[in-house]
């Protein structure tokens, strides 16, 4: 005989049992609400709290133990203040490591080659350049032949000249030196060019005349990363003197090395209040496509996640064992197991007809190219770079072209050209030719080569219409056939560039030849 009390104790215990495992099971529900809440409020906390500025983290080799000597004598004030920003919209400085980590991205790379390949492609050349005029109304015609012949004089020599300074800008690889260093400042904000004097104490200042560089002085030029160097001395106490936060002189290493030997290339400045937490340096092009490479890198990666598992099979079994809380019934990983262990297009998939049931749901695909292509576009954004040039991407559409997007782009960088290289290729042909003649000659300039070149058919084109005009003005009376020809000459696509103007030919000799050849036949 079953012994109620017994039987009703065994229920009561039951019920107790069940009651705690619910009020564990609310319990859990409330840590992991609890975390969940934390991890909110951490989250909104990290977005609430301003980018920190601070001083960039360099090797100590850099200063050789040796602490910059400033004008004040503490920067943390303003590293105080410029950290009163947008709460983390903009980021602070990102430091060298991280930036070289970013160089090894194709994604961040390619906006930094395909620029200073571009400012450096078509290269340039030297001219010559006399805006003096002199009036030559009183002179006698044996003075008018001794100035002519002095000025063809002075022409040779200077061709003379700018032959010798192309090929040492040829020997030194210029070129070369000069799209490294923007390939450097693209990538970490700054790229300095080491000035290689024949000199003994580089902490010393030079004046770029005869007296600071002699005759056979210069014996190079290097590039130097931003990570090998910052600034030794700048005045920060003085915003009317012109060296307001600018260094005047740099540690290389651990070396002393004034400002005047080292030529300095920053593309993007920084406000004064941000130079120091950016070593004397500028925004890299890495830092401003930061956003958009992150978004296109997340975007490619749940494209191909998509792609790997666009197709979701779903098996319908019994469940029953796992939700009641039986973690020792390995039966339902055994038919998991087994499931996948078959599944193939040329396998057969044996079911449970009463119990399970297949069925599968896939992702649609059509709408992920474009929405991949969007977000690789916008990585051209920060760099002004078509997607021509840095991606391939060809307009698509009828009669659809990017010549208008090319002939912007190579404005752009034509006005890099003239802003941030031109400084550095004339002082550059300045020590040059004060190493080779020991002077400078001011007649002898630098002009860049236009990076929109045209093929053949359009420059004969060009050509033809320079010819037709040419006739019109001299048939109008406008300019005279000296002054067509003289313009021909100097025309340096034309096939007759060069030709002596004054050696007119004649037409009498023409008509000559055409009755001499009239009497023989």
């Amino acid at each position: 005989m079953i012994n109620p009390f017994s039987k009703r104790k065994e229920l009561r215990e039951r019920e107790l049992a069940l009651e705690e495992k619910k009020a564990e099971l609310e319990e859990r529900k409330l840590k992991q609400q609890q975390r969940m809440l934390s991890m909110m409020q951490q989250e909104q906390s990290q977005k609430s709290v301003p980018a920190r500025i601070a001083a960039p983290e360099l090797l100590p080799a850099v200063t050789g133990g040796r602490s910059a000597a400033i004008a004040m004598d503490n920067c943390q004030p303003i590293y105080d203040y410029a950290s009163m920003g947008l709460a983390n919209f903009y980021s602070s400085f990102p430091g060298y490591p991280a930036l070289a980590a970013m160089s090894q991205s194709s994604d961040y790379r390619s906006v930094a080659e395909t620029t200073a390949t571009e400012m450096t492609r078509e290269w340039g050349q030297f001219r010559i350049d006399d805006p003096d005029v002199e009036d030559d109304s009183d002179l006698t015609d044996e003075q008018l032949e001794a100035r002519k012949l002095e000025k063809e004089a002075q022409t040779r020599k200077r061709l003379e000249k700018i032959n010798a300074i192309t090929d040492a800008f040829k020997v030194h690889d210029i070129r070369s030196l000069l799209r490294k260093a923007i390939e450097v400042e693209y990538s970490m904000g700054r790229a300095q060019i080491y000035i290689k004097l024949d000199h003994p104490d580089d902490s010393l200042p030079f004046v770029l005349s005869e007296r600071g560089v002699a005759r056979g002085a210069l014996k190079g030029f290097r590039l130097i990363e931003p990570m090998w160097s910052t600034p030794s001395v700048y005045n920060a106490d003085d915003p009317t003197a012109e060296d307001f936060y600018v260094p005047s002189k740099w540690f290389v290493l651990g070396r002393e090395v004034h400002a005047d030997r080292l030529m300095t290339l920053i593309m993007r400045p920084v406000p004064d209040m941000l130079k120091p937490a950016y070593n004397f340096g500028g925004i890299s092009m890495f830092q401003l496509m930061k956003p958009y490479v992150e978004r296109y890198q997340r975007t490619a990666d749940s494209v191909a996640q998509l792609v790997h598992s666009f197709s979701l099979t779903m098996l319908s079994t019994d469940m029953s064992g796992i939700l009641a809380g039986g973690e020792s019934d390995t039966s339902l990983w055994l038919r998991a197991g087994l499931f996948n262990k078959f599944r193939d297009n040329s396998g057969l998939m044996l079911l449970d007809k009463e119990a399970e049931e297949i069925s599968q749901i896939n992702t649609p695909l059509t709408s992920l190219p474009e929405l991949l292509t969007k977000s690789q576009e916008q990585m051209a954004a920060p760099s002004h770079t078509p997607l021509v040039k840095l991606l391939g991407i060809t307009p698509s559409g009828l009669n659809a072209n990017s010549d208008g997007e090319i002939r912007v782009y190579y404005d752009f960088i034509a006005a890099q050209q003239e802003a941030h290289l031109r400084p550095i290729i004339e002082k550059i042909s300045a020590l040059i030719q004060l190493s080779l003649f020991g002077e400078v000659d001011n007649g002898i300039v630098w002009e860049f080569n236009p990076l929109y070149q045209l093929n053949a058919k359009e420059l004969a084109e060009t050509q033809e219409i320079k010819g037709r005009n040419a006739v019109q003005l001299v048939g109008a009376g406008v300019v005279s056939a000296q002054e067509a020809r003289q313009a021909l000459a100097s025309d340096p696509d034309s096939p007759f560039n060069g030709i002596d103007v004054d050696e007119v030919p004649e037409a009498a000799m023409i008509d000559g030849m055409e009755e001499f050849d009239v009497d023989q036949a």
